[in-house]
């Protein structure tokens, strides 16, 4: 199955990925990183402006859910707070990697949802490894990331 977005809208949002995807690939500061993995949920909103798309608000869920959980934990261990719990090394490059692969999604002419969804999972794992229960869970080895 694919997902239907007006062209114009698929463009600028293919765009809009690609700008972001290539500032995450090179920038070494992690806050950077989410700063421009930022850019892309907010591309996500302003389209909404135009068109509701319900997998687009899916991948902005997704994608605005990873920033702030990635967020609060920078925030926490700066803050010397809940001190065992770490980012994974692999976090920032699976990130980096997954606005890579949306940006290619959306510069194609059709978005299978299946390769979608299994972009937004890896998303979502990566993000979820920052939580509290996400990072017991990957220290065990039941979270592979």
């Amino acid at each position: 199955m694919s997902l239907k977005i007006p062209e114009a809208i698929r463009d600028t949002l293919a765009k809009e990925f690609r700008v972001a995807a290539t500032k995450m690939a090179e920038e070494s500061d992690v806050r950077s990183k989410l700063y421009f993995l930022s850019a892309m949920f907010g591309a996500c909103s302003r389209a909404f402006n135009q068109v509701w798309i319900d997998d687009l608000a899916l991948l902005h869920m997704v994608l605005r859910n990873a920033n702030s959980e990635v967020n609060n934990r920078l925030i926490a261990m700066a803050a010397n707070a809940e001190h065992p719990i770490k980012i994974a090394p692999e976090v920032f490059s699976i990130l980096t990697e997954a606005a890579g692969q949306l940006a290619d999604m959306f510069q194609a002419e059709e978005i299978d949802t299946n390769d979608l969804y299994r972009v937004l999972v890896r998303i979502a794992e990566a993000a979820y490894s920052t939580t509290g229960n996400g990072y017991y869970l990957y220290l065990k080895g039941d979270l592979k990331i």
